[in-house]
């Protein structure tokens, strides 16, 4: 398995952004990049927008590559609903868009799924299910808290199998703080945890 962060908040810009490779499938984790809109009465200065700007360059020629693109909850560093174009002829696994969702991720979810309209070969939401590909199994976590609680949303977890080496992408668990964020990383016993 190959595993690749494309585009990450140690790496200067919002995201979790992963490319994952396994013999059988390309995959790409949460396909978006974002930048805080002020910090501390500051907007982004113009190095962090050009830095974002090449990374989110760099999301679209993987996308290009893969055959699956995971949408893991709806916060703009997790997705971009401006082109969704990457998702043409893609397999889509989405966070479900009505269940465990907050307030503000309805809004985008929908303006979201209406910008996909038919470009996904195949649309699926991911909440707790299992999808197999080959020898590899992808696996989702039931909606979990983004964070201790659920002001924020909710969130899946992404477990990748190709036989050989298990793989979790936790996406904003923000530490695996709550026994649900917990139980899906230990019941599922990953070689290399992205947290």
């Amino acid at each position: 398995m190959k595993i690749i962060p494309l585009s990450f908040d140690s790496l200067g810009t919002r995201s979790m952004s992963t490319y994952v490779e396994t013999k059988d499938v390309g995959i790409l984790i949460d396909p978006g990049v974002a930048l805080a809109p002020n910090r501390n009465g500051r907007p982004p200065h113009p190095i962090e927008i050009d830095l974002m700007m090449k990374e989110w360059k760099k999301i679209k020629a993987y996308a290009k590559k893969v055959d699956i693109l995971i949408v893991t909850h709806y916060h703009y560093d997790h997705h971009n609903p401006e082109e969704p174009e990457i998702f043409k002829g893609k397999i889509a696994y989405l966070k479900h868009p009505t269940e465990k969702i907050n307030k503000s991720q309805i809004g985008r979810v929908k303006y979201f799924i209406k910008k996909l309209d038919k470009l996904p070969k195949v649309i699926e939401y991911s909440d707790g299910r299992e999808f197999k590909h080959g020898h590899t199994l992808i696996k989702f976590s039931k909606a979990v808290p983004h964070g201790w609680d659920e002001k924020l949303g909710c969130v899946t977890e992404v477990l990748i199998d190709d036989g050989k080496t298990k793989f979790i992408h936790t996406s904003d668990v923000e530490g695996a703080t709550v026994k649900s964020q917990e139980d899906f990383i230990i019941d599922n016993d990953p070689d290399i945890c992205i947290i």
